[in-house]
């Protein structure tokens, strides 16, 4: 299974931060951390910015809420 550092979510591209990275399953992408946990549960929309329609994509980490970098 490849490892990417990149998802598509709604068209579009998000880079993820280092440390993390996702694997394109049956039914889409699933994201862990280094530790080989999944977080993919912690991706959602930024609800300030109009919930999961929005472009923005966040993970919240134990370090905190991550924005997502969109990617062309």
């Amino acid at each position: 299974m490849e490892k990417l550092n990149v998802i598509k979510m709604n068209g579009r591209h998000y880079e993820l931060p280092e440390g993390y990275y996702a694997v394109e399953g049956r039914f889409g992408y699933q994201v862990y951390d280094d530790n080989s946990k999944n977080v993919t549960q912690k991706i959602q929309g930024d609800h300030n910015q109009g919930g999961h329609n929005s472009d923005d994509y966040i993970i919240t980490t134990d370090k905190g809420i991550i924005k997502l970098k969109q990617v062309k």
